[in-house]
């Protein structure tokens, strides 16, 4: 799958001439067009039935084959070689979904064919090795290892099927696990390039017309993981594209923190889409999450803490002030304590147990979950910091340390836990997956061992009455926790 061409590639060949036959075709479950584009060309192109007034999003895809002896024809929409000594097929793809400000036009099959005719005018070999260099220039700038390098090279010469089934048995594979932090960057790689759009909760790819959780963006976490090795492991273009997200998130989140909250600036809560979706999710339990886009902006600044260019922070710090100043905004005193908090919110994706009127009953939405805390002193703090460097918005700056100063702390939970919530509730799902409340320490880093004792005790003590076990991105984020600790 070559980037540089945007296309798949397939090459055919076999040990004896003439010995290549085959019918290949495009399909798709639903509403598509198949037809014969032209005599080494397939074509298949629809519709969506939603959007405005049923009009949906156009798509379109191309198949074509160039074959080495034989013969090759089309009909019925179906390419058919026979005898040929070798093939390659190419598929490119686009949609409209770019509008008229694509430089080739808002016509997808139009885009299809532009993609073909420069791919496949060129030789096999050409393609794969302008693929490679494409892919090393970015891979082969991080390197980890774990343990000798004799014994790296041992275990390398393992089949990875054969190392992981070792690994269950022993726990002990050095290599194995600084290969899946490669493996973690190839995917990264594989799925976010500048000038594209970013990972979503499917990475890329689906083979599926309905994909889980919509192929969206969730903000309470799942984007913002796909991007934690970005920096980290030198893959900064890989980050643009979330940055560029966050950008276009801008002008939908002003609709949305005016039409919900009567405020300025912006917000996304906890779902988002190409589409700039920025109003409450579908879900009272973690819908009305409110912290969303301040998160997102974290990413704008931990890219500067690694380039710290000047005219970047020109661009980024904008976006991070919008976000503020709803905040700034939609911040109430809480009437007992006087600290500032948000409200509603939720604390992601987690509910407490709450007695009304003598029955016990889940509650999801609340005043000032700790995550919303923490995540608004890291975003304030960022615009502090950013505005000091440009050397603009004194008055904002002030507002937003006073402000600071007064958001709900950390708190200790009478069991000796981190306090999830700014009252001391008993969760509904002591095992919940999410960390919510320990964003402070990954990413954030506000509570640490050294800093902050107390604090990092009663995370450690949180982290032992969750789950210990769980399946894909649970592991990884406990992991982040106690690496901190």
């Amino acid at each position: 799958v070559t980037a540089p061409g945007q296309a798949v590639v397939m090459r055919l060949t076999a040990d004896k001439p003439g010995q290549i036959s085959f019918t290949a075709e495009l399909d798709r479950s639903e509403r598509r067009q198949m037809s014969t584009f032209s005599n080494d060309t397939i074509l298949m192109k629809g519709q969506l039935n939603n959007g405005v007034d049923g009009k949906g999003m156009k798509y379109s895809a191309m198949a074509r084959a160039v074959n080495e002896g034989g013969s090759l024809s089309s009909d019925s929409g179906k390419l058919t070689v026979k005898g040929a000594d070798a093939v390659t097929l190419f598929i490119t793809a686009s949609t409209d979904y770019a509008g008229p400000n694509d430089k080739r036009g808002p016509d997808p099959v139009a885009k299809s064919l532009w993609y073909m005719n420069k791919v496949a005018t060129a030789r096999y070999e050409q393609l794969l090795k302008e693929h490679i260099a494409d892919h090393q220039q970015y891979y082969s700038r991080f390197q980890l290892r774990l343990g000798s390098e004799k014994q790296a090279l041992e275990e390398s010469k393992k089949p990875t099927n054969v190392r992981l089934a070792e690994m269950q048995k022993t726990g002990i594979d050095k290599g194995l696990v600084a290969l899946y932090c490669q493996y973690g960057r190839y995917l990264l790689i594989s799925s976010s390039r500048p000038g594209e759009l970013p990972a979503n909760l499917q990475g890329l790819w689906s083979d599926t017309v309905n994909t889980a959780w919509n192929g969206d963006y969730h903000l309470d976490i799942n984007v913002q993981m796909n991007y934690w090795p970005a920096e980290v492991t030198n893959l900064h273009e890989m980050h643009e594209p979330l940055l560029k997200l966050i950008e276009s998130l801008q002008e939908p989140g002003r609709k949305t923190a005016h039409t919900y909250y009567r405020a300025p600036g912006w917000i996304a809560h906890v779902v988002t889409n190409v589409w700039g979706f920025t109003s409450p999710g579908d879900d009272g339990l973690w819908g009305s999450t409110v912290s969303g886009s301040a998160w997102l902006c974290e990413h704008l600044w931990h890219h500067y803490e690694f380039y710290p260019d000047f005219d970047y922070l020109t661009w980024a710090y904008p976006i991070m002030k919008g976000s503020a100043e709803f905040y700034l905004h939609s911040l109430i005193e809480e009437p007992k304590s006087g600290w500032l908090v948000t409200a509603p919110s939720n604390s992601p994706e987690n509910a407490f147990i709450k007695v009304i009127d003598g029955k016990k009953v889940t509650v999801p939405t609340c005043m000032a979950p700790t995550c919303d805390m923490q995540i608004l002193r890291e975003l304030f703090g960022n615009c502090i910091k950013a505005s000091e460097i440009l050397g603009v918005d004194e008055d904002f700056r002030a507002r937003l340390k006073t402000a600071k100063a007064r958001l709900a702390p950390n708190q200790i939970a009478k069991n000796g836990t981190l306090q999830e919530w700014l009252y001391d509730y008993e969760e509904t799902e002591p095992g919940h997956r999410h960390n919510s409340h320990l964003y402070g320490v990954y990413p954030g880093e506000e509570i640490t061992p050294e800093a902050t004792p107390k604090f990092a005790k009663a995370v450690e003590a949180s982290l032992k009455r969750r789950l210990e076990h769980g399946t894909y991105w649970l592991p990884m984020w406990r992991g982040l926790f106690w690496a901190r600790l």
